[in-house]
């Protein structure tokens, strides 16, 4: 959907990185390397700020529009942010024993340090405790949604300009619940991402 945000001169569509655009089409948030220090819109804002920015420096009205976000099954990020923290000994991983793999997600997914990747992602859909997204694409239904989005916005879902960014990482076909060895490792993500299991009505 980005290319409706965007000038029709733009040709650059779903570029991993971006700077922030604010134009009379729309905004769109700087991402990955093109975020830059004092970007008022970047991605994986929280709601309330962007509730703030849009009403104090673009002078328009929260509620008038709709907001569209997405969620994945948590278990199965947390499986993607395995290999994307590992994405530099890919080629040594594709081919090791699957138990070496296990071994290595399950002291990922015990060491504290890494829980800041199961932030409760409750402010990306609420303001001030209040549920605010009028439709959520869920990562495992991606195709569908996007499908039905387009219709319910009467827009052309051009799939040539979908980006698929970061895909190339994660090298192995197992499940993700394959990776998890024991019930602590399940419960990890459970403690960690219980606005998204209870929202969403994902389970393991």
């Amino acid at each position: 959907m980005e290319r409706y945000c965007l000038p029709p001169t733009v040709t650059d569509i779903g570029e991993h990185s971006r700077f922030m655009t604010v134009t009379e089409y729309g905004i769109v948030g700087g991402r990955y390397h093109g975020v830059r220090v004092g970007d008022t819109f970047y991605n994986h804002m929280p709601l309330h700020e962007i509730r703030d920015r849009l009403t104090h420096e673009c002078g328009w009205a929260f509620d008038r529009f709709n907001f569209i976000a997405n969620t994945r099954n948590p278990w199965d990020k947390m499986v993607s942010m395995f290999w994307n923290y590992n994405k530099h000994r890919l080629e040594e991983l594709r081919v090791a024993d699957f138990k070496q793999i296990q071994h290595l997600f399950t002291k990922f997914i015990r060491n504290k340090n890494n829980h800041y990747l199961m932030t409760d992602e409750r402010d990306r859909f609420c303001v001030d405790g209040d549920f605010k997204i009028d439709y959520v694409i869920k990562y495992e239904h991606l195709h569908d949604h996007l499908e039905e989005l387009a219709r319910q916005l009467q827009v052309e879902m051009d799939w040539s300009l979908f980006p698929k960014h970061k895909t190339e990482w994660r090298v192995r076909p197992e499940r993700y619940q394959d990776y998890y060895v024991d019930q602590k490792c399940i419960d990890v993500v459970n403690e960690g991402s219980k606005f998204e299991i209870e929202q969403f009505g994902y389970a393991f």
